[in-house]
């Protein structure tokens, strides 16, 4: 998958034809509309894609193998009725998914709002507690979320409770959080900004942060492995695989302006808007 302002494209591996589908926002006269987030796999419709645009807005698409995607459904899921309109946002929605049936999203707004795929319902909304918008989104898939917002902290919410659900605010990043992974054993997040700074954390004590390394470069892409102790970052000309310590595993020799890993296995995608090519890395490399 590959996002380019109002769509993403999307290719079957297992079609030898190598089709091209194309999924776009509608067109709303006088709006630019971006694709900010991107959520597949979610538990209540696993052969499905979320994605998340500028103005708060969601499709959620069904696709399933040799077959084209099909529109299941289309919603505002952050900002009520009155907010401002969606050309004044500006850094759109991002989701994560809490259980089989719980959404949540955040953005350009002063909550995070759950939502109930089943009954296609609201659910309530969590206090962000400040004015400053998230930036990114993620949970440990029971009831813990994490919040990176653009001042630079990461917040972390138990969805169980009632009204303010903040647990504990962590060490503050110099940019805007670009990433964040609440990792497998749930007693540590790592954190990486968009100025290129990682933050290991321990959640048990949150500040100050265990460990604080940076990369050599502003980066265009990051991602961080969900299981294994990864971090990757594209730029201009660089293509560079760590782990979350800081030590580096390898160099690519490659840019790379998005990267993404497989959610299990040790498979990195790279994608370059030199080229429009997405590249898959397995064994760092090979």
């Amino acid at each position: 998958m590959n996002c380019v302002t109002d769509h993403i494209t999307w290719q079957d591996h297992a079609d030898e034809s190598g089709k091209t589908h194309v999924l776009k926002h509608p067109v709303v006269t006088g709006s630019q509309f971006k694709v900010t987030s991107l959520l597949p796999g979610i538990p209540h419709h696993s052969s499905s894609l979320l994605i998340g645009y500028n103005d708060g807005s969601i499709r959620l698409w069904r696709i399933a193998t040799q077959s084209d995607p099909e529109l299941i459904g289309a919603w505002q899921g952050l900002h009520d009725y009155g907010d401002a309109t969606p050309s004044a946002k500006t850094h759109g929605i991002a989701m994560t998914s809490i259980g089989n049936q719980q959404l949540i999203t955040g953005g350009d707004a002063k909550y995070l709002r759950k939502w109930n795929l089943a009954m296609e319902a609201t659910a309530g909304d969590i206090s962000i507690g400040t004015d400053q918008a998230v930036t990114a989104l993620v949970s440990n898939g029971v009831y813990n979320i994490a919040a990176g917002l653009d001042g630079g902290t990461v917040r972390l919410f138990d969805t169980r409770a009632e009204a303010d659900g903040k647990i504990a605010v962590g060490p503050k990043h110099s940019h805007p959080v670009r990433e964040i992974s609440l990792r497998a054993d749930d007693l540590s997040l790592v954190s990486v900004c968009s100025g290129g700074s990682v933050h290991l954390v321990d959640l048990r004590k949150m500040i100050p942060a265990v460990k604080k390394w940076s990369w050599h470069a502003v980066p265009m892409g990051v991602a961080i492995h969900q299981r294994l102790d990864l971090v990757a970052f594209g730029g201009t000309e660089s293509l560079e695989v760590y782990s979350i310590d800081g030590e580096r595993q390898c160099d690519l020799q490659k840019g790379a302006s998005c990267v993404d890993f497989h959610r299990v296995d040790a498979v990195l995608g790279a994608g370059s808007t030199r080229d429009n090519a997405v590249l898959l890395y397995g064994e760092w490399g090979q």
